[in-house]
């Protein structure tokens, strides 16, 4: 894996301050209690997953709608009257919107209580939120082709460097999902090579937010192709990175996407 500075991330807000902002209106301690209790059906998000989810719906070309985005947050668990009893869709909307405003603007940061550690359960929040991310992102996969797909057709440049943008960021996320595993993948390397990569991973928390940015820039610059001549399609729809139907062995994005 290659670090490299995606973007400048912009310097007009702290991160102490930019937590501030997203949850001024959010309970945190009454959502994380909720989402995280035993009786919650098996497939409800966490806090940590929903806040990377939600970051990554709010970067979405195409506007989703709540109700759709709270299904997958609660799952089986959508038609609760205890959460309504309690204010906590409420709680979720603001977490949303307080979210969106942020990335509307380019100014969402990573909170400061989701760390890089070498030790799991330390690291274990900073890893579910970016699984909570990665799972927007596959979610919306057809609406980010669609958008991209635009791009190209008016702007190749911009649709060049957007694609190869989206790529690094996701292909972050996937390996910080799971640290360990990714490390177990260099068992056999050299002790050097496996130094030189925990030190990649490092300097890649370090600048995990310029990656965000460009996530973030993406879907900003996204949203102008997609809501300006949205396409209909009617048959299956492919991912940017799966395989090209047309059988060439290259992937979608390289072949006939363009």
């Amino acid at each position: 894996m290659e670090v490299k500075s995606t973007t400048e991330a912009p310097q007009t807000q702290s991160s102490g301050d930019i937590e501030g902002q997203v949850y001024q209106a959010v309970d945190r301690k009454a959502l994380k209690t909720y989402l995280g209790h035993p009786d919650r059906a098996h497939n409800t998000l966490n806090l940590s997953q929903t806040e990377g989810f939600l970051f990554a719906v709010a970067c979405c070309p195409q506007d989703v709608q709540t109700s759709d985005w709270l299904q997958v947050v609660l799952g089986e668990e959508f038609i609760d009257e205890d959460l309504a009893q309690q204010g906590l869709d409420q709680q979720l909307e603001d977490l949303y919107v307080s979210i969106r405003e942020l990335v509307a603007e380019g100014a969402y940061r990573l909170p400061e209580d989701y760390e890089f550690s070498w030790d799991a359960e330390e690291r274990r929040s900073f890893e579910q939120w970016c699984e909570g991310a990665l799972l927007a992102d596959e979610w919306l996969e057809s609406q980010w082709m669609d958008a991209l797909s635009q791009a190209y057709h008016r702007d190749p440049v911009s649709y060049e460097k957007l694609s190869h943008d989206l790529d690094d960021v996701i292909g972050l996320f996937k390996i910080m999902v799971d640290v360990d595993a990714a490390l177990e993948v260099l068992e056999k390397d050299s002790a050097a090579e496996v130094d030189d990569f925990r030190q990649q991973l490092r300097d890649s928390y370090e600048v995990f937010n310029e990656y965000l940015t460009a996530y973030m820039k993406a879907g900003n610059g996204l949203a102008v192709y997609y809501h300006s001549d949205p396409q209909v399609r009617q048959e299956p729809k492919i991912g940017r990175n799966d395989a090209c139907p047309c059988g060439s062995g290259k992937k979608y994005k390289k072949c006939c996407l363009n």
